[in-house]
């Protein structure tokens, strides 16, 4: 058997699942909820092991080994954990226009995404081409993080878009009041991988046509669109929203240290 020389961070906690989808504000969740709950799943190599998964099993749907997955897991196979269902479940998803843009800096940034043929001098058009062509676990839609047989499975569903109000949501419906913290995803003054304004990658029409075929499914499941993100983005680069938020999450965060 290959011994696994990765961390597979199955967010799998004593009272909740939280399925962290890649590039949705999942790191800061994660992170929060580790604070006030038990671990029973965080992806080392025993509890690889405990779960009776195999490194060579195939994603549901998808010619991706499981071996490939770092720090995340899709739904079916969390699903394989015992008892997973007694336990609150949810998500975040992100309008599929923004993660795209996340994802490509994301993948320039971190050299373990180069396998899909980019480098950090790839275009986002060159990024978009590569995507479409081939498999990968880290750029693959939303949808298939989930699985659409698994929809009404979860117990909620958050947007990126909405984080603020849907993490009250969240505390509310499961009556786990935590206080959540969380930086600064929806308004950016922007620096190297985080540029402040997402429509300037689809000012060409062929990108926001390559996208919506891309993550087509993602689009009609969760309800997204060009006309939304656009009136996010542009909304988003406001100075005085900025710096808005800026000074809200600063002072939500130092109240809830």
């Amino acid at each position: 058997m290959i011994i696994l020389n990765i961390t597979l961070n199955i967010m799998i906690f004593n009272k909740l699942i939280f399925l962290h989808i890649p590039k949705t504000a999942g790191s800061s969740i994660r992170n929060t909820l580790k604070e006030k709950f038990k671990v029973i799943y965080e992806g080392t190599h025993d509890d690889y092991i405990k779960i009776g998964l195999n490194e060579k099993d195939k994603v549901k749907n998808l010619d991706i080994n499981l071996i490939s997955f770092n720090k995340h897991l899709p739904f079916d196979t969390i699903k394989k954990v015992n008892n997973y269902e007694e336990k609150k479940i949810f998500t975040f998803v992100r309008n599929p226009f923004s993660r795209t843009v996340s994802l490509y800096f994301e993948c320039l940034r971190d050299k373990q995404h180069h396998i899909i043929g980019i480098n950090p001098k790839t275009t986002f058009e060159f990024f978009l081409e590569k995507i479409s062509k081939k498999n990968h676990w880290f750029t693959m839609p939303m949808i298939n993080w989930i699985g659409k047989d698994n929809l009404n499975k979860l117990n909620y569903i958050g947007k990126i878009e909405t984080i603020d109000s849907d993490l009250k949501n969240i505390n509310k419906k499961f009556k786990i009041f935590i206080p959540f913290k969380y930086h600064n995803f929806n308004n950016s003054i922007g620096k190297k991988y985080n540029p402040p304004n997402y429509l300037e990658f689809y000012k060409n029409e062929k990108n926001i046509e390559k996208v919506q075929d891309i993550f087509k499914e993602d689009f009609e499941n969760f309800s997204y669109d060009f006309e939304n993100f656009k009136k996010f983005e542009n909304k988003k680069i406001k100075k005085t929203f900025i710096i808005y938020n800026l000074i809200k999450r600063k002072i939500f965060n130092l109240l809830n240290k």
